[in-house]
């Protein structure tokens, strides 16, 4: 059985997902009574390590199948001689994590594991059980656990940096499932203490620790930068509060100076996640310039992605395209990660205010603060001029205009078709999102850019049509025409194109996609009945409204360039509202709501 297992495993890659479910199931089957006797004359029948690699490769298939999962954990637990030990408690949690049961059965497994009188927790078993607990606010099951494997790791001379190793994983699943602040008071706990000892803690938790504190790493401070990182764009739970008061950005700041001054060195993620956190130019330039020359960080490519990208979200032109000017004259442009899509990200982040800006890279923030002359001679576009020159004087949407341009011409060029890269679908996507931004609405612009795409055989897809209905504005009837007769055929067309029979797309994204940029433009004209109507034909083609398509129509209402208001407006956004709610008892925004119950 285990050989069965791991010759499947080895060659993954050469499997097709219907092979392997084959494969699956023949080892399965030898975990039945006697067959590995009778059919292959082997002397024993399967052990607990022979179940566990059946189940590990069930769980791991990318096809769940949660009936054959449970006749296994059934039979480890019926099968004579086979016994659960912490690899099949840890396979079940692992089942948990690939949504194949609810919380509260995981929550029931690690109390099932509390309660072995035999079984030890592992380091897997920890980072498997911290989330569940902690959104439990069983924060005194978390400690013994942490206290139980010091103390083990301990006793077996587990190496220092293993253990500080396993912390780390233990921080990521705090932060990864939002729990930032406790992911914070196991940190101040556990590791902060080798630091320092007048240090104190943030936490709520006051009890003894184990009088070895782990050893820090980079990667421990790195994992709460990102967390409060994702704490700030709201990608984490919002439903947590500020700690002490203090918001994501101060803690970070405080987190970052305390690391440099314990002498723990930065690196380039250290870097890349705190100025994702910034929203300002000069503390972005700061940063930059701190990291660089004082404590020796590199400028690499996602370095200089994040930069040019921070800047852009700082809505300041000038210093992204300098920074990527940069970026061209140290010769650090990627392939691979696609440098001339991340300078037109930096300007579709250039909102209303800033749009009709004009760049001027030379009397930008990033120049100044570094001061440095840029005479000296390094790679030329096509054209024969710089990057600087190419934008300067324009605008966002004219400089992502010219930067599209130049990417077009140099598919004409060997010379330059290592340095600017052909346009794929995401360069057209953030020059309308970028085109979208203009105070002037400019529906026919949109139309030429959809066409000079199609051209390009660059593929309509949900998020491209989107943000080309985005630029109509409150052009209504415009972007209704532009929507039946020239961007819903092609979205339908490639939404429809022929996929793998595992694809793992999602049926209607695409077309989900481009409805909310319709929406969008409908609550821009203040018409919450067309944005009803738009949400019944969703209906009509079998796709559900959520509250996604809801929020594509606030985020257009709030830019409603009419002063006069519907009579009507506030009953259709009252049904708007119904149709893309639906009701969920563990929503507690809505607990308050008075509901009727319908009794058929």
């Amino acid at each position: 059985c285990r050989s069965s297992s791991s010759s499947s495993s080895s060659s993954s890659s050469s499997f097709s997902v219907a092979s392997k479910e084959k494969l699956l199931m023949d080892a399965f089957n030898l975990l039945q009574p006697n067959v590995a006797r009778e059919t292959y004359s082997i002397g024993s029948d399967p052990d607990t390590i022979s179940f566990n690699t059946v189940l590990n490769a069930a769980i791991s298939m990318p096809v769940k199948n949660s009936t054959l999962i449970n006749d296994i954990i059934q039979m480890v637990k019926t099968t004579e001689g086979v016994v659960e030990d912490i690899y099949t408690y840890n396979l079940r949690l692992k089942a948990c994590e690939n949504g194949i049961w609810s919380t509260a059965d995981k929550i029931a497994i690690v109390d099932e594991i509390l309660s072995h009188p035999t079984i030890r927790p592992d380091k897997y078993t920890i980072e498997l059980s911290l989330l569940p607990l902690a959104r439990e606010g069983r924060i005194g099951d978390i400690l013994e656990l942490l206290r139980d494997f010091n103390y083990s790791c301990d006793s077996t001379q587990v190496p220092p940096r293993s253990i500080s190793n396993a912390y780390s994983t233990f921080l990521i699943a705090l932060v990864k499932g939002g729990e930032i602040y406790i992911a914070r008071s196991i940190f101040d706990t556990y590791i902060l203490p080798s630091l320092t000892e007048t240090q104190g803690s943030n936490d709520s938790i006051n009890l003894l620790i184990f009088d070895k504190p782990v050893k820090p790493i980079t990667r421990h401070f790195n994992v709460l930068l990102e967390g409060y990182r994702a704490l700030r764009e709201k990608k984490a739970p919002a439903t947590q509060k500020e700690e002490n008061g203090m918001s994501p950005l101060l803690l970070a700041n405080s987190l970052f100076d305390f690391m440099v001054a314990s002498d723990v060195r930065p690196d380039a993620y250290t870097l890349t996640s705190m100025l994702g956190l910034q929203r300002k130019s000069i503390p972005i330039t700061n940063l930059w310039i701190k990291s660089t020359t004082e404590l020796g960080i590199p400028l690499t490519p996602p370095v200089y992605h994040c930069l040019i990208t921070a800047y852009g979200r700082a809505n300041d032109p000038s210093s992204a395209c300098y920074m990527f000017d940069h970026m061209v004259r140290n010769n650090r442009l990627s392939r691979t990660l696609n440098s001339w899509n991340v300078i037109l990200s930096a300007l579709s982040k250039i909102d209303r205010r800033g749009a009709t800006n004009q760049i001027n890279c030379l009397k930008s923030i990033a120049f100044k603060a570094e001061g440095k002359n840029i005479s000296e001679s390094y790679n030329l576009l096509p054209g024969d001029v710089s990057f600087i020159e190419l934008v300067d004087g324009k605008t966002a949407f004219e400089a992502a205009a010219v930067i599209l341009e130049m990417m077009k011409e140099s598919t004409k060029s060997p010379k330059y078709s290592e340095l600017v890269l052909r346009p794929n679908s995401q360069s057209y996507c953030l020059i309308a999102s970028t085109l979208s931004h203009r105070c002037k609405a400019d529906g026919k612009t949109a139309i030429e850019l959809y066409r000079d795409a199609m051209e390009w055989n660059v593929p309509a897809d949900g998020r491209f049509i989107n943000s080309l209905l985005r630029c109509f504005g409150s052009d209504i009837d415009s972007a209704i025409h532009a929507w039946k007769t020239l961007f819903r055929p092609g979205v339908l067309s490639y939404e429809n194109r022929e996929r793998s029979k595992y694809s793992r797309h999602k049926k209607g994204k695409n077309l989900v996609a481009a409805y909310h940029g319709i929406i969008h433009v409908a609550g821009t004209a203040g018409r919450p009945d067309i944005a009803l109507r738009i949400a019944y034909a969703m209906k009509k083609e079998g796709l559900e409204p959520t509250e996604l398509t809801l929020n594509s129509y606030k985020t257009g209402a709030r830019n409603n360039e009419l002063s006069e208001s519907i009579r009507l407006n506030k009953q259709y956004e009252n049904l708007l509202t119904i149709e893309c709610t639906k009701y969920n008892k563990n929503d507690k925004r809505r607990s308050s709501e008075k509901r009727v119950r319908i009794i058929i």
